[in-house]
């Protein structure tokens, strides 16, 4: 029998779906989902940046050059090819702006459905919110009953013509934070954290976005509001990673170090419930999960290791499904139908 997949990940399972159950569940979204979906990983996506600029003029960038990128940081990657492509005259939305793309391949099409449906039932909190730039968490987005007037103003500052859902990117983030929370207790509101595609000047890519992103105060000003909505939201929710591997560790950090406060940090207290990471990792990583447990505790974070021995990154599919589909049910004990995941996982890496 597998000692992987332990008691006290399924018990911290178990946490996830009470948390959503009590609509404190928020969702936070990162690249290991759209991968699997088709979509370039962040890696990937700087691979893919320095490639194409490559191609169209191999004397901006050699493939030496390429080579020679590919050992840099994936975030100083993109901060170097944007800056020649300034230089030379192309815009942001020729660099990026077909980089993703919707997947025709039937299999990748489902995983997006499943996936994203899942991660909108365990968002029973409306609130979901994604640091990706590929827009397929809109595809998905719920329509949802909404009892506010048409004429007031909705998250990002401009008025309803009807009641939707609501999809705001970090610069709509104006108002103030309870607002925005306020907002979502009746009305489904995506948040694209380091905005979309589909507006490639407003995407948090280089260093110098992510500077001015995360900039604690402005000049003579007080805190940016949406670094204030983050608080809000790791104050007064938990948050659920998903989708954010080793490789997406960069981003999660510069996420952390702004959301958590220095006065929040440590181990787990009665005063604040804690938040959780899914991560996935072959079983003879143990040792390096067991670290990484300690090391999340201190930023209050539950880190839920699911096993990729059997069925990789793909697990997470049956990991998010088995979730949601206990937060709409409530026949059987929440610690047996645990129990019996972690059988299913059993069968797979005995």
């Amino acid at each position: 029998m597998s000692q992987y997949y332990e008691v006290s990940d399924e018990l911290c399972f178990g946490d996830v779906v009470e948390a959503a159950k009590a609509q404190r569940l928020v969702p936070f979204v990162g690249a290991g989902l759209s991968a699997l979906c088709g979509q370039p990983t962040w890696n990937e996506f700087a691979n893919q940046a320095v490639t194409k600029i490559t191609r169209r003029e191999p004397s901006l960038i050699t493939y030496a050059h390429a080579d020679l990128f590919s050992k840099l940081s994936t975030r100083t990657r993109l901060s170097l090819v944007e800056h020649i492509a300034v230089a030379n005259a192309m815009s942001r939305e020729e660099l990026f702006g077909d980089l993703f793309h919707p997947h025709t391949d039937a299999a990748k099409q489902r995983n997006q459905l499943q996936l994203c449906t899942d991660v909108w039932k365990l968002a029973k909190s409306n609130l979901v919110i994604t640091t990706n730039y590929d827009g397929l968490l809109r595809s998905t987005l719920p329509v949802s009953r909404d009892t506010t007037s048409a004429n007031e103003p909705v998250a990002d500052g401009s008025l309803g013509a009807e009641p939707r859902p609501q999809v705001a990117p970090r610069c709509g983030i104006h108002c103030e934070p309870e607002l925005i929370l306020e907002r979502a207790s009746n009305q489904k509101l995506l948040i694209e954290w380091h905005g979309s595609v589909e507006n490639a000047n407003g995407m948090i890519v280089t260093v110098g976005d992510y500077v001015r992103h995360y900039a604690s105060h402005r000049d003579g000003g007080d805190r940016p509001p949406h670094l204030e909505f983050l608080k809000n939201v790791f104050k007064r929710k938990q948050v659920l990673f998903i989708g954010y591997g080793l490789e997406e560790m960069e981003i999660l950090e510069y996420v952390l170090q702004k959301a958590v406060t220095e006065g929040e940090r440590g181990a787990y207290t009665n005063r604040q419930p804690p938040h959780f990471l899914i991560q996935g990792y072959f079983r003879h990583e143990k040792p390096l999960v067991d670290h990484l447990r300690k090391y999340y505790e201190g930023l209050n974070i539950r880190l839920l290791a699911f096993p990729k021995d059997t069925e990789n990154y793909a697990a997470l599919l049956s990991t998010l499904a088995f979730m949601a589909a206990q937060v709409h049910e409530v026949a059987t004990p929440t610690i047996v139908k645990f129990a019996e995941m972690r059988a299913l996982f059993e069968r797979g890496v005995r």
